[in-house]
């Protein structure tokens, strides 16, 4: 829970490949990130520490304050598309008909029919590959 309050003074760290995949899709257009926090500042501030000002300006975020209500801030953004590691959000998203790919980790592993990716550059693939508005 701390990681969410304080993701800097966690020393939490990006994951392999992200800082330069979001800098490629951040060429192409803006990328959003919806996220079950209340308030997008600690988000952008945290990612201001790890992503160089380029990227960081290229980056919407979007705080709901719930998982529970993905749908309709995905869908006001006008997004098809959605990766989330939560099984429950990708579950609700496509029933809803947005397309839902799972990103694999331990808690959603086997028990799901979603396309799934397991890294950025799965992501980096997927994206760059079918350019659709995610």
């Amino acid at each position: 829970m701390e990681v969410l309050l304080d993701s800097i003074g966690t020393g939490l760290k990006p994951m392999p490949g992200a800082v330069e995949v979001l800098g490629e899709l951040t060429e192409h257009a803006e990328v959003k990130v919806v996220t079950a926090r209340s308030r997008p500042e600690p988000v952008h501030a945290w990612l201001e520490t790890v992503l160089p000002p380029s990227t960081c300006t290229r980056i919407h975020i979007i705080a709901m304050g719930t998982h529970d209500d993905k749908t309709r801030h995905i869908r006001q953004q006008g997004l098809t598309h959605f990766i989330d590691d939560r099984l429950e959000t990708c579950t609700q998203l496509d029933s809803a008909g947005i397309r839902s790919i799972v990103f694999n980790h331990p808690w959603n592993a086997n028990r799901h029919n979603l396309p799934t990716v397991s890294s950025w550059q799965d992501i980096r693939s997927l994206c760059l590959q079918e350019k659709q508005t995610w």
